[in-house]
């Protein structure tokens, strides 16, 4: 599912109604993936991208909890990060090219934190996602999985 995280804010309700039942609908699906641009989970050294973080987190997180989503992709924050919180794995990944952002990994539910540019690379199968994050030399960041949780008819 994709959400249009730059939308004004008097459009908020509108999205996330359109989410929650949208999820709802999908609960028998194996993987259910939610990107959008800005972050949930951040530990960003920028001024006040932590709190414009935790105000979308109170917005969206418990839909995303209730909807049973395993994994959500983010950008905004140019380096890479992974978070696993209320068992749900947030992935940002915005490190395509442009300035670099640094970040301290003190956050409650950090995993990985790099000030680097990368990408992703995401294998799909029936048991897992498999996600690699790679620097352009070939580094490899990190890699994990990601499993399903159990389909709900």
């Amino acid at each position: 599912m994709a959400l249009d995280s730059n939308r004004p804010e008097t459009e908020y309700a509108e999205q996330q109604e359109w989410l929650r039942k949208d999820l709802a609908a999908h609960q028998g699906a194996r993987w259910r993936i939610v990107f959008f641009h800005h972050t949930i989970y951040t530990c960003v050294d920028k001024p006040g991208r932590r709190l414009e973080s935790a105000e979308r987190a109170k917005r969206l997180e418990p839909i995303l909890i209730a909807g049973r989503v395993q994994l959500v992709i983010n950008g905004h924050d140019h380096d890479y990060q992974r978070h696993v919180a209320n068992g749900i794995t947030y992935l940002v990944t915005g490190g395509g090219g442009a300035p670099l952002y640094s970040v301290t990994a003190d956050t409650p539910f950090v995993k990985k934190a790099k000030m680097a540019h990368h990408h992703c690379e995401i294998t799909v199968d029936a048991d897992s996602l498999s996600i690699r994050a790679v620097e352009p030399d070939g580094t490899v960041i990190e890699q994990f999985a990601v499993r399903p949780t159990p389909v709900v008819l």
